[in-house]
């Protein structure tokens, strides 16, 4: 029985040892991998700063960028709004000068008809009073004849 005490006793302190050895590397391997977890940890934090920094980097990047593609539109389009306004002033320059060509080419020629109509109503005109003259002129017999019935009356 002593031996069966002492084999059993062998057997737990067997036991025991194992598991406190058990124990040991898991506790061992616990703080492995909790300074894994941490190193990684840590590596993810600066990955996230980096990654931030960079995001910024980015923003302000994307944010200078904007800036400048909108001055550069703005001065783009402040150039063909000018251009376009120059071309309205000559357009509308060109526009009054063959307005003006057109309404004195139409001057001239109303005039020149003016003047054709005016000499033509003048010779019409004179016609008409060389035709009335010869009608309304007194026929050499017909004022016989009148002085004739004056005489008559008298008497």
């Amino acid at each position: 029985m002593d031996t069966i005490r002492e084999h059993i006793k062998h057997q737990l302190y067997h036991q025991q040892n194992e598991l406190t050895q058990v124990k040991n590397h898991a506790q061992v391997e616990l703080y492995s991998a909790q300074d894994v977890h941490a190193h990684e940890t840590n590596k993810k934090a600066s990955n996230v700063v980096e990654y931030q920094t960079r995001l910024k980097e980015v923003e302000i990047s994307h944010y200078n960028f904007m800036v400048r593609l909108r001055r550069d539109h703005d001065a783009l389009a402040g150039g063909l709004h000018e251009d376009f306004k120059r071309q309205f002033r000559e357009v509308a320059t060109d526009s009054e000068r063959n307005v003006k060509v057109v309404r004195d080419e139409k001057e001239t020629i109303m005039e020149t008809e003016l003047g054709e109509l005016e000499e033509d109503k003048e010779k019409r005109s004179k016609l008409i009073e060389k035709k009335y003259e010869e009608v309304s002129a007194p026929m050499p017999w017909v004022s016989l004849i009148i002085y004739v019935l004056k005489l008559k009356l008298m008497l």
